[in-house]
């Protein structure tokens, strides 16, 4: 099977609506700003693709380490860029990002012989520099990014709010993502996975 014929996955934290609501307030009407279609979040693993015969179902460790782990606050801060001639990405940071860092690490560790990768670039990401952020927006012009910094000098957001689950994305070939499933922090396992919808949070 080809790679593009895949279904992709990731694990995603979901920014809460209210969050939501006051990012679109402060940015969504900068050039370049564009809600994604899984709304606004911060990745911790993917996009991946799941090893031969391995489940979204029985994906490895996930369940166990969400249970050891405590729902934890998270604070997003300050404009930061990616910036790469002519396909710039603006996003929000991460402050005090080390309960994010590690959560990543402790899931890539146990999901590491259920994935794979679509290139050596994505696997990097994952597993050499992995950085947790919230995208705004994605392959701004130089110009564009120039325009957005300039626009938004004064727009100040902080925010923060309660992670206590994790959101399973999934992205079928030629199609859009969208929520499948969640696990939630501090559950003994064995805990489900919880099935549920994009519109749910």
């Amino acid at each position: 099977m080809r790679e593009f014929d895949r279904e992709r996955y990731a694990l995603i934290i979901r920014l809460p609506r209210e969050v939501e609501v006051r990012i679109e307030d402060t940015y969504l009407g900068l050039v370049g700003i564009t809600k994604p279609t899984m709304g606004f979040h911060i990745t911790l693993l993917g996009p991946f693709y799941l090893s031969e015969g391995v489940s979204i179902e029985s994906l490895c460790g996930v369940a166990d380490v969400c249970a050891r782990w405590q729902p934890f606050r998270v604070r997003v801060y300050g404009l930061g860029t990616f910036e790469v001639q002519e396909d710039n990405i603006v996003y929000l940071h991460v402050a005090d990002s080390e309960r994010v860092m590690a959560l990543h690490d402790d899931l890539l560790e146990a999901a590491s012989a259920c994935v794979t990768y679509q290139s050596e670039q994505y696997e990097e990401w994952n597993v050499d520099s992995y950085y947790p952020h919230v995208t705004l927006g994605l392959g701004l012009s130089d110009q564009e990014l120039s325009n957005f910094l300039r626009d938004a000098a004064n727009r100040v957001l902080d925010e923060t709010f309660e992670v206590s689950r994790i959101w399973i994305a999934a992205q079928p070939p030629s199609g859009s993502w969208h929520y499948v499933a969640t696990y939630t922090l501090g559950v003994p396992t064995p805990q489900p996975l919880t099935p549920c919808s994009d519109n749910e949070q």
